[in-house]
């Protein structure tokens, strides 16, 4: 993974610190192979007559190496206390996913 990621204090006063920030990400996987072939066969229970060659093979998704991840969010600092929220989007040239994050964290 290389990237950045930039912040900004958006508001502070007594009762806490709202920022912003914003990242971009290249991840690269660094396997030759991104997928899975998988070789099956159905089982006979002695109710469904089927034939003795009924193998197959399901090959997985295969996702991708190079991946870009953008993202933003929100962080709330109180004393202690983190609220933060956020939204990444990984994409490359199959598909594009997108993610979201949000939670409640206490530090000492």
């Amino acid at each position: 993974m290389l990237g950045t990621r930039l912040s900004t204090d958006m508001t502070r006063s007594r009762r806490g610190t709202l920022s912003l920030y914003g990242q971009a990400v290249w991840m690269h996987a660094l396997l030759n192979r991104t997928y899975t072939d998988f070789t099956a066969q159905f089982s006979n229970p002695g109710m469904v007559n089927f034939s003795s060659n009924s193998k197959f093979t399901v090959r997985g998704n295969d996702p991708g190496r190079d991946w870009m991840v953008l993202g933003i969010g929100l962080n709330y600092d109180l004393a202690h206390w983190r609220l933060f929220g956020g939204y990444n989007a990984f994409t490359n040239d199959q598909q594009t996913l997108h993610t979201g994050n949000a939670g409640l964290a206490y530090g000492w």
